[in-house]
């Protein structure tokens, strides 16, 4: 957006100085005294000009950026149906069981196993890496309404979506502690609104079924 509102004002500019340079040119010629209005008309027509040329570039832009998004979300879900990707949340779920399903422990024990840097935190880790990217790209989409809430409804259960708040925080914040850098909890708003939006899809659908 802000790409495009530079090269807007630069087309708006250009066409001013279109303007300027017409008026200038007509005053030279001398043209003012036989149509007073003609300098004034021009500088309309420019503007009119601008101003449509400005609206069909955002049309344009609006559309490259919808199919780029679409094309992003559609290798984003080929992705998460790729068999390593299933098994490394498999390993991310069962790391959660063997926490007694505790996000306290999830986050105390992938922390231990940083500090011990033994094979179960490499293991942990390689599997935490593709998963937590995956769903922090789904929160930004979603924070820019290509992934709409109707729609997380039809491409997750509910156990996709709480593997945020239950595996994918907890262990983000354990590796920014081991790691000693300052912790943020705006860093992962976006993915609790990911959640959160979900989380209502479902309450809503669970009720209709009931009704």
């Amino acid at each position: 957006m802000r790409l495009f509102t530079c090269v807007a004002m630069m087309s708006l500019l250009s066409s001013f100085r279109t303007v300027t340079a017409c008026a200038e040119e007509i005053n030279a010629q001398g043209l003012n005294s036989y149509f007073p209005d003609w300098s004034e008309l021009v500088a309309i027509a420019c503007l009119v000009v601008a101003i449509v040329s400005a609206f069909f570039a955002w049309r344009v832009w609006r559309t490259a950026e919808k199919s780029l998004r679409s094309q992003m979300l559609a290798e984003l879900l080929r992705d998460y149906e790729k068999p390593v990707m299933a098994k490394h949340i498999q390993k991310l779920w069962d790391f959660w069981r063997d926490s007694n399903k505790d996000t306290n422990k999830v986050h105390s024990e992938f922390l231990g196993h940083l500090k011990l840097t033994n094979n179960e935190a490499e293991e942990i880790n390689r599997a935490r890496r593709p998963v937590s990217h995956f769903y922090q790209r789904m929160a930004v989409l979603h924070k820019d309404k290509m992934v709409q809430d109707k729609l997380l409804y039809h491409l997750w259960s509910e156990k996709d979506l709480l593997i945020i708040p239950e595996i994918i925080i907890p262990l983000e914040k354990a590796l920014v502690k081991w790691r000693g850098d300052p912790l943020d909890e705006k860093d992962y708003e976006l993915l609790k609104t990911l959640y959160e939006d979900g989380k209502k899809v479902w309450e809503k659908a669970v009720r209709n079924t009931t009704w």
